[in-house]
């Protein structure tokens, strides 16, 4: 072959390691009175994209936000074998996510992600596969700390309140708590306050 030099030898074989391109095959002999005679022919050989299957996690899955989810997958090529260390991997909310055959991240954002996991091979084709992956919303977790549930106090008395609000993903809400009464209303914001003017009567907090 022009491209890649003695391929064979005998009436026949069979080769599967051409090179991508066009060659020019020549088969050549020299007799005993050593005249040469030869042939040629032209023979393409074309790429293929590599071919990536993503494994997990399954097209269509839905995770609350930061559960830490698993990515894997597989690149296979003819000629560059496994590429699947090569694979990069993107959200079309949050850009790249990782790399390789497999991860794990928690940190992915509220909404419908379209996942690619893409590679390019040694000729400049690339190959890609794509996952819908939904990441939902869950709502703050928010505890009562002060006073105890079902505590008495005389009116005019001074009741200190206090509670812890905390998200994911966005951490320790305590600052924005809005208090109120069923029978005062609003009746104080923030992780702790005091107040002395709550009427008489029952309140649920």
């Amino acid at each position: 072959s022009n491209l890649d030099g003695v391929i064979g030898s005998g009436a026949s074989f069979s080769l599967s390691s051409l090179t991508v391109g066009t060659h020019t095959i020549t088969a050549a002999v020299t007799d005993s009175g050593g005249l040469a005679g030869s042939a040629q022919i032209t023979v393409t050989i074309t790429n293929t994209a590599p071919i990536v299957t993503i494994s997990s996690p399954a097209e269509g899955s839905s995770y609350e936000v930061g559960t830490s989810v698993s990515f894997s997958g597989s690149a296979l090529d003819v000629p560059d074998g496994d590429l699947s260390a090569s694979l990069s991997w993107t959200s079309n909310l949050d850009g790249v996510i990782g790399s390789g055959a497999s991860f794990s991240i928690s940190s992915l954002r509220v909404g419908t992600h379209k996942i690619t996991a893409a590679v390019t091979d040694s000729g400049g084709l690339p190959g890609s596969a794509q996952v819908t992956v939904t990441i939902t919303d869950k709502a703050p977790v928010i505890t009562i700390s002060s006073p105890g549930d079902g505590a008495s106090y005389e009116v005019g008395g001074s009741i200190s309140f206090s509670g812890s609000a905390l998200d994911v993903p966005d951490g320790d809400l305590s600052a924005n708590l809005s208090w109120t009464s069923n029978l005062d209303g609003v009746i104080g914001s923030g992780a702790s306050f005091s107040l002395s003017s709550l009427t008489v009567g029952t309140h649920t907090i």
